[in-house]
C-alpha cells in the first residue's frame, strides 16, 4: 500500500474501526477531513462486525454508520479505500457490494515463482536455476510471502544458512485463511 501511495503521490490514512470512542458521527467527521487524494486502510473489517452486529460491546460504531461513511454524502471523492478481511463469508453483502467494494483481490500465499523471485531479490547473483531449485521444494501456496521474507531477513548476512536451513522453512501444517483485500475507488 505504501508503494502504491508513493507511486501516485497519495496520503495513507489508517483507521481502526474497533476504537471504543469511534461513533457514527466521529467516523463521518474523520472521513470528511481526509486529504482529497488519500488511501484509506480499514484492516480486519471482519473483526469489527459479525454480519451487521458489533463483535464487541466496546464498539460504538453502527453498521449503518459505517456504510453511510463509506459512500454517503460525506464520503468524498478521490479516495481509495482498502478493507482487509480474513473471513469474506462473514461479511454482510451490503458492505462488499459493487459501489462499496468495486474490486475484490485475493492475496494468497506464495507460488514457487514468487519464492524464486524473492530469493533472487535478496541475492541477485544467484543463478536462476539455484533459486528455482530451492523454491521447487516448497509447494505452491504453502507459505505467505511475509513468512518467507522474515526467514530471509533473519539470514540476510548468511546466505549459506538459507540454503542449509531451507527445508526447515516449510513444515507441513494447516495454514490459516489467506488475507483478502478489498478496494474501492471513489
Amino acid at each position: 500500500m505504501a508503494a502504491l501511495a508513493g507511486a501516485f503521490g497519495l496520503n495513507v490514512c489508517v483507521l481502526n474501526l474497533a476504537t471504543p470512542d469511534l461513533s457514527d458521527d466521529r467516523l463521518t467527521r474523520l472521513l470528511a477531513n481526509l486529504p482529497r487524494r488519500a488511501l484509506l486502510l480499514l484492516e480486519d473489517i471482519d473483526a469489527v462486525f459479525l454480519g451487521r452486529e458489533p463483535r464487541a460491546p466496546a464498539v460504538k460504531l453502527s453498521f449503518n454508520g459505517l456504510l453511510n461513511a463509506l459512500d454517503g454524502v460525506a464520503a468524498g471523492e478521490g479516495r481509495v479505500t482498502f478493507m482487509t478481511t480474513n473471513d469474506l463469508a462473514g461479511l454482510d453483502p451490503a458492505l462488499i457490494r459493487p459501489g462499496r467494494a468495486d474490486r475484490h483481490l485475493l492475496i494468497a500465499n506464495a507460488t514457487q515463482a514468487q519464492l524464486c523471485g524473492m530469493l533472487r531479490r535478496f541475492w541477485p547473483d544467484w543463478a536462476v536455476e539455484d533459486a528455482q531449485a530451492l523454491a521447487s521444494r516448497i509447494p505452491d501456496g504453502a507459505l505467505s510471502m511475509a513468512r518467507v521474507q522474515e526467514y530471509l531477513l533473519e539470514r540476510r548476512a548468511d546466505e549459506s544458512a538459507v540454503r542449509r536451513d531451507w527445508d526447515a522453512l516449510y513444515l507441513p501444517r494447516s495454514s490459516g485463511c489467506p488475507t483478502r483485500l478489498r478496494l474501492r475507488a471513489g
